[in-house]
């Protein structure tokens, strides 16, 4: 594990900071009282950068991330080319992969004012299934306070990740779209839909409902007319009484996009949802 065994104080702290304080203060209960910078920063200057690798293999599925569902039409095509800098952090039993990408920014610093250029570690997971991969991404800090010890007025990420998805393609991996998945799932009643993009023979359409509620249930003559419609960006919620315990979630069925934009109380949640579409996907 080059990449995190060679990595700064300041690049861990920040790896350590995509992660939720509950799963940071389980793993390391001795900076439990701390903030979440103060714990963060202590762990980065113990050194025990193993341990660190760990700690994000085993604690990925608790993070905010993107998950790409691809199709690979070239046997021999490697998603992690379009990333830049991946190296392998470690396999789970599972047989996902896990990997660090190092991200360069560009920051803008006060007192003195300066521009300085910092990588920044991204953890990235890959799961083969036949032809589908499973690309997954935790979502990196947009606070420009986190990419230095100084006061910040900008951070530029010098990567674009939504060219991600089209790079893909040039290699042979087409999305995969999951509007079977999605809508059997939301017709069973495991999930509801608050805002729904959807796509009409020449043009976009959105439904937006009062107080985020379940379109299903509350516009019913409105989802009948949806579900026969590709699904594009659409907002999601699990049902009450549902066995996941997510936030809202943001599914692009046509695209193969899923994202999750809070933290995860239960691992296997993220997991649990994006294995229930692709079982319904069939």
């Amino acid at each position: 594990m080059p990449v995190i065994a060679e990595a700064s104080v300041e690049q861990i702290r920040r790896l350590l900071e995509l992660f939720p304080s509950s799963a940071i203060k389980t793993e390391w209960p001795g900076v439990k009282g701390e903030k979440k910078d103060g714990a963060c920063e202590i762990i980065a200057g113990t050194g025990d950068r193993d341990r660190v690798g760990r700690f994000v293999i085993s604690n990925f599925s608790h993070c905010r991330q993107h998950v790409l569902l691809m199709q690979q039409l070239t046997a021999d095509a490697d998603p992690l080319a379009v990333f830049p800098a991946p190296e392998l952090l470690g396999i789970a039993p599972t047989e996902k992969s896990f990997y660090l990408s190092v991200v360069p920014y560009t920051t803008y610093l006060l007192s003195p004012m300066e521009e300085c250029h910092v990588d920044v570690l991204w953890p990235l997971r890959v799961e083969r299934r036949d032809r589908v991969v499973a690309i997954s991404t935790i979502v990196l800090e947009r606070d420009p306070k986190n990419y230095s010890g100084r006061p910040c007025i900008k951070a530029i990420r010098n990567f674009d990740e939504k060219k991600v998805p089209m790079q893909l393609a040039s290699l042979g991996f087409l999305p995969l779209d999951i509007n079977m998945g999605v809508k059997a799932l939301w017709e069973s009643k495991f999930m509801d839909a608050f805002r729904v993009s959807y796509k009409k023979t020449t043009s976009v359409a959105t439904e937006v409902m009062d107080e985020e509620a379940g379109l299903r249930d509350t516009a019913p003559e409105v989802y009948e007319q949806i579900t026969s419609k590709p699904l594009l960006n659409t907002s999601f919620k699990p049902a009450e009484e549902s066995e996941v315990n997510l936030g809202p979630f943001l599914i692009n069925a046509t695209q193969g996009r899923i994202g999750f934009t809070s933290y995860t109380d239960e691992l296997g949640d993220v997991d649990a949802l994006v294995d229930a579409v692709l079982a319904a996907n069939q």
